[in-house]
């Protein structure tokens, strides 16, 4: 959303941001080598079935859905079509961050929300959410409590209220007389 932006500042109202990706995370963790490491071994596990007994999904906050959903859930994040989607997604990560932090990102007064999961306590992660914040002069940013990364799946009420936020600024924009 963030490379769209840039490219076409004229073809959106606002933005919700949920737990974005920064395109300074390269420099700033060793998150992605990780995630690299983890994309090689789906690329070889996946198709044989043994990253849904070895590899965790990612759970967020599991008193946030029901015991049966979080498992529909896991079924469906550890299926071989979705790990190969993730491993075309994390494939192209270096690259993608790249393309954004050489683009000239900025909303102007665009109404934002930046969402960032509660469950990711690193210091760096915040810092780096904040300043995507500052994107917009008309943004907020808010540490969504108990939510791990699928914010949409821990907190969906979050997720909606910042969506009709958004709305509501941009509309009221639209509304307001000029100056």
């Amino acid at each position: 959303m963030q490379l769209y932006a840039a490219r076409f500042p004229n073809d959106f109202e606002g933005v919700v941001l949920v737990d974005s990706s920064h395109p300074d995370q390269i420099h700033r963790t060793s998150d992605l080598e990780r995630l690299e490491s983890l994309v090689l071994a789906l690329k070889f596990l996946g198709p044989l079935g043994l990253a849904r007994i070895l590899l965790p999904a990612m759970e967020g906050d599991p008193d946030s859905r029901d015991i049966v959903v979080r498992e529909q859930e896991r079924e469906l994040l550890m299926t071989n079509r979705t790990l190969q989607t993730v491993v075309k997604e994390m494939s192209a990560m270096r690259q993608s961050l790249r393309e954004v932090g050489d683009s000239s990102v900025d909303f102007g007064n665009k109404p934002l929300v930046v969402l960032t999961g509660g469950q990711r306590r690193a210091e760096w992660w915040h810092h780096m959410h904040e300043d995507l914040s500052r994107l917009s002069t008309n943004s907020e940013w808010q540490v969504v409590d108990g939510a791990g990364h699928f914010i949409q799946h821990d907190r969906p009420d979050v997720v909606v209220d910042a969506v009709r936020r958004v709305i509501e600024k941009a509309e009221a924009k639209v509304d307001s007389p000029l100056p």
